[in-house]
């Protein structure tokens, strides 16, 4: 009974610091964010969001898949199931997965079954994804051969320079497909079983930088811009 007494105080108190913090600087907003999402979709979209609120002073942290919820964070963007204790969290995006690689490549690419010849580049914290998709098309024996990369923007990265066919994940690809860098060589796209959320804290929500960021983030979403 003592310790939970003092885990609630301990909880209440790391409540109250938040929102005293947020009071004390109601225009920054600090997100944490993976490394390809910062580059492959919220910054080339961040110029939107500044020109809303010029006075708010924005600072993104890349903290990866695995890195904990910072405290000093306004909010992180998360791809998982959607469940980290003590943080709210609110989904922005289904994480979908189809292959893709540059146009050259795509023209040797003419049913599922090529692939048993191509180099299929993997990312190391997510080696199910290809396994997952190749299943689904009906590919069996395929060797999972090629290069393997720390990160999806690596990974989409090469397959635009013609490495290999990379397992695109959205919005990842998004803008590399509308501006012709990454074809779809195929139209089976299947769900990777998880999402990308919006967490943050509670006691952040009414703090002025965050509720803007979460309005125009929101929206952004849901328009596909």
């Amino acid at each position: 009974t003592g310790d939970l007494t003092a885990k609630r105080v301990l909880g209440q108190v790391a409540n109250l610091t938040a929102q005293v913090s947020a009071l004390a600087n109601p225009r920054v907003l600090t997100v944490g964010v993976g490394p390809t999402f910062a580059i492959r979709w919220l910054i080339p979209r961040l110029a939107s969001f500044q020109k809303l609120e010029p006075d708010i002073d924005v600072r993104i942290t890349t903290g990866g898949v695995a890195a904990p919820f910072a405290d000093d964070w306004s909010c992180g963007i998360k791809l998982g199931s959607g469940a980290w204790p003590e943080l709210t969290a609110e989904p922005l995006f289904a994480a979908d997965l189809v292959p893709v690689c540059s146009p050259r490549l795509a023209a040797a690419l003419q049913q599922p079954a090529d692939l048993k010849g191509a180099a299929l580049l993997r990312v190391r914290h997510a080696l199910d994804d290809w396994p997952q998709w190749l299943k689904a098309a009906g590919v069996t024996s395929a060797a999972l051969t090629g290069p393997q990369f720390e990160y999806y923007g690596q990974a989409q990265q090469a397959a635009a320079d013609g490495v290999g066919v990379a397992m695109g994940i959205r919005p990842y690809i998004d803008d590399d497909l509308a501006a012709g860098r990454l074809v779809t060589p195929f139209v089976l796209t299947i769900p990777k079983g998880e999402a990308w959320y919006l967490v943050y804290k509670p006691a952040r929500r009414e703090e002025p930088a965050f509720a803007a960021f979460r309005d125009w983030l929101i929206e952004a979403t849901q328009n596909g811009r």
